[in-house]
This record gives structure tokens, sequence and C-alpha cells, in this order.
């Protein structure tokens, strides 16, 4: 199952600054219902070496998405439910340690992995029809949330002995469906169609590092999203993608002792 959030299911309007969004809740949603179908074939050539392949299909009842719409003037995001959706999908993965390269190595790995996915919505009739009005109909649409692809590489280090660990890791999201194209109302009440908003294709690299000072005590250090690529979202129209907003997520750094024992 899949259930709504706080902020899904209350029936208040919130104002999420970062976002530069309101988001109003629905206290009519129901959870959802998920069947998970998975297949996944694994090849150990070596110590050290792996390269899979795997299958995924979701078959979803009520998934929860969200519709952007405009009510005098202002813009909210509501969530609801649709009648069904699937996300069917495949990964290629791979790992290896540097061994393979040199003995002096062997605390050196890399890892990579490809994502494709298929994630859609059956778009309800009655919205369907609304949208007729405006150019803006499908039978299904993107899910929300949900990228076309993901690609993954890592560079990790490992020594047990003197307890450092360190990764850095570059993850590549696919443009995804933010909120799917509604109808609502104008500063004039007349009624307005609003486009599906999509958010762009964006790359992340993050660098983590840990480093054993003593039995019980840990130093850890992260650096998150060191490129600041600029995101974009915008709607998509009939014809053109139309921007909607650019920003930058900014980088952050944290640095933290631990102890246990």
């Amino acid at each position: 199952i899949a259930r709504p959030t706080f902020l899904e299911l209350a029936p208040i309007i919130t104002a999420d600054y970062i976002e530069d969004e309101t988001t109003i809740g629905n206290k009519d949603l129901q959870i959802s219902s998920v069947k998970n179908y998975d297949a996944r074939v694994e090849y150990f050539p070596a110590p050290g070496r792996m390269l899979a392949f795997s299958f995924f299909q979701k078959d979803i009842k009520d998934p929860i998405d969200k519709e952007p719409f405009g009510y005098l003037g202002q813009d909210y995001i509501l969530a609801v439910n649709y009648d069904e959706g699937e996300v069917p999908g495949f990964e290629i993965e791979a790992r290896s340690s540097f061994v393979i390269f040199h003995e002096s190595l062997n605390n050196c790995s890399a890892g990579i992995n490809f994502s494709k996915i298929n994630a859609t919505v059956k778009v309800p009739n009655a919205l369907n029809a609304n949208l007729s009005n405006y150019g803006l109909q499908d039978d299904e649409r993107a899910m929300e949330g949900q990228p076309e692809h993901l690609f993954n590489i890592n560079l990790s280090y490992d020594n047990e002995h003197h307890g450092t660990s360190m990764g850095l890791f570059y993850n590549l999201r696919g443009e995804m469906l933010k909120a799917g194209a509604s109808v609502g109302t104008g500063n004039g009440g007349d009624e307005i169609a609003t486009p599906s908003v999509f958010v762009s294709e964006v790359g992340i690299l993050n660098f983590t590092l840990s480093q054993r000072l003593s039995e019980h005590w840990k130093l850890k250090f992260s650096a998150k999203n060191l490129l600041n690529p600029v995101v974009e979202e915008f709607y998509r129209d009939v014809n053109q993608d139309i921007t909607r907003r650019k920003y930058e997520s900014g980088r952050s750094f944290s640095l933290g002792l631990s102890s246990s024992w």
C-alpha cells in the first residue's frame, strides 16, 4: 500500500516557501494499493565484481498524483486519486573492485547503474473531457515524481584497518512530471486550464568522508550538490514548453562528530 502524507491529506492550505508553492490537502484521498512484480539476475565473474539486470512492474490502484490549478489568480497544487497507474521499467547494474588492476587498489571500487522507467496514470474521463476544451486531453500521462531515467556512478574507498571511508557519487535524474494538467478558475471567475508542469533533467554530485578517530569516536563530512546546476520547471503546452521558473537548489556541507559505546 501507499499512504497519503499528512500535508496531502489535511484539508488546509500550506505555503512552501522553499518550493514557492501553495498546497491544498484533500481529505478524500484514498490509500493506494500496489502489486509489485520483480525479477533480477546477478552474475559474479570474480570476487568483488558483479553484473545484474532487473525488471520491475508495479500496478497501482488509486495512485496519488498532484494537479496544479488556478483559483482567482492564485496557483495551487492539489493531491488527488486517479483510477489506476503502472510503473514498468528495467535496471542494469555493475560493480567492481579495482583489485583487477593492482593488488594495492583492493580498497577502491566503482559502481554504475542505469534505470529506464515508464510510469503512467490513467486520466479520469471527467478531467479529460474538460481538458479537451483546451487541447490538453490525454488518455494517460506521466506519473508525478517519476523520472524517465536514472543514471548513477560512484567511486568509493574503504579501508577498514585505518577506519577511513570515502565516496564520490554522481546521479543524473531524467525529466519528470511535477504536476499534471488541470482546469481551474481565473481572476474574473472564468474557467482556465493549467498545463502539466515538468522538471528538467538534472545531475547531482555528492561527496562523503568518514574517519574513525578512536574506538568510540568517528568524524563524518559530507558535501552535497557540488555542481549546483540550474533546475528548470516548465509548463508543457500543446506546441511548446513555457518556462515556469529557474533556480539553483544550492550546495550544502555538513560536519559531524559521533560517539558509540
